[in-house]
């Protein structure tokens, strides 16, 4: 049997219990469960969460795991302000749920649990796994070593998921767990049975500059680019007026490419993974970015307008859709980044409607943006089903 899937909707913040009560009742009148089921629960912070994950929980008999976020949207539109729930079920899904805390205090022992508790919830293997880490505002752990500890645990299962959001107060992201709240913790949900996900990304970023190697990096810290200060490159094409302005870096963001991607063929040399610029040291013209740049990196600075990354939806929806050729799917997830949300602006609902207009009709949509996207570059091919960690960057995942 395939997987059923439904989503929910509710911008009733103002009860939050009957809210959640909303998003159980909605999902219950669309489908009827299986014995594999999941719950993913998004929010912004404008609801109690502990009530609103008690509403769920008690009119629906699903295991919910979810997080915070910076907005979502679902196949209905997007909202700025809401809570959408997403339901899985099939008899023929395996599913497995860990969370581990302390993520900043002991990152390999949180995520060691996490994934050890998930992994008791499958009898077979994973076939994709879902993640929500809680470090975008924590400076202790990095995305990239906690994706790493995860692929070393499932190595070639692909990976997708995104970094907790707070509504861009910054300030602090939770995670959910039945009808718990956490902090400084990551969820791991294992998909297992008969299921055959595909994700892929695509940003719409357009490169621009010069190409130019990263000659000195500590990890989100680029200081020099072809061994002058970062700013001087960056400042070639930004008025130095406007590079202390986020809205305007934000527009800028770096290209970082794989050389061992561009040594096993042409066909991989203009792979990149995007890097989002947010602030810059006047006085050692560094530049700190949302993700790590490795030492000896080809970088090429990239440059996008609201139309660009529009087009960068259409492009990878339309990419996904061609390898699906004739096979049906039951539903598309999407983790878009809050940068992308930035830039867009009021033309944000686009990004949802172009992923509709490119999918079978009533295809159940549900998606989030965040503060840093996971997922490999293209599940399908094997040398691009590296997990990685994205900035202003779109994954889709179809299941």
């Amino acid at each position: 049997m395939s997987i059923q899937a439904a989503t929910a909707n509710s911008e009733n913040f103002e009860d939050s219990y009957e809210a959640g009560q909303e998003l159980a009742e909605t999902i219950l009148d669309k489908i009827e469960l299986r014995k594999g089921k999941i719950g993913l629960l998004y929010c912004t912070m404008e609801f109690d969460l502990n009530e609103l994950l008690r509403g769920v929980q008690e009119h629906i008999d699903v295991p919910i795991v979810g997080c915070t976020t910076y907005s979502q949207a679902t196949e209905d539109g997007y909202c700025e302000e809401a809570a959408s729930l997403l339901v899985l079920t099939s008899d023929d899904l395996e599913v497995g749920i860990g969370l581990g805390q302390g993520l900043s205090r002991d990152m390999e022992a949180a995520v060691s649990h996490a994934c050890e508790t998930a992994r008791r919830g499958l009898q077979g293997e994973p076939r994709l796994i879902l993640t929500f880490p809680d470090v975008a505002l924590t400076p202790t752990v990095s995305a990239e070593a906690v994706l790493a500890a995860l692929q070393r645990r499932f190595p070639g299962v692909p990976i997708a998921g995104g970094l907790p959001g707070d509504s861009g107060k910054f300030k602090q992201t939770h995670q959910f767990l039945g009808d718990q709240v956490y902090t400084d913790a990551i969820p791991v949900i294992l998909l297992g049975g008969d299921i055959r996900p595909v994700v892929m990304i695509g940003s719409g970023w357009i490169p621009t500059g010069t190409p130019a190697i990263a000659t000195k990096a500590e990890r989100n810290v680029l200081r020099e680019i072809d061994h002058q200060p970062a700013i001087e490159y960056i400042g070639k094409y930004i008025p130095s007026q406007r590079l202390g302005d986020p809205e305007v870096m934000g527009t800028w963001p770096l290209a970082v490419y794989d050389d061992r991607l561009r040594a096993i063929s042409e066909k991989y040399k203009d792979y990149a993974v995007m890097r989002s610029p947010f602030q810059y040291d006047k006085e050692t013209g560094s530049i700190i970015y949302a993700g790590e740049i490795p030492n000896g990196a080809p970088v090429r600075l990239a440059k996008g307008s609201r139309e660009d990354v529009i087009h960068g939806a259409a492009d990878v929806a339309e990419r996904l859709m061609s390898h699906l050729g004739d096979r049906d799917i039951s539903c598309l997830m999407f983790f878009s980044c809050g940068g992308r949300k930035l830039v867009l602006g009021l033309k944000t609902p686009q990004e949802v409607q172009t992923l509709r207009g490119a999918l079978p009709k009533d295809i159940p949509i549900c998606g989030l943006y965040v503060y840093g996207e996971i997922a490999p570059i293209d599940s399908t091919d094997p040398n691009l089903n590296q997990v990685r960690f994205h900035n202003t960057t779109l994954v889709l995942c179809a299941l």
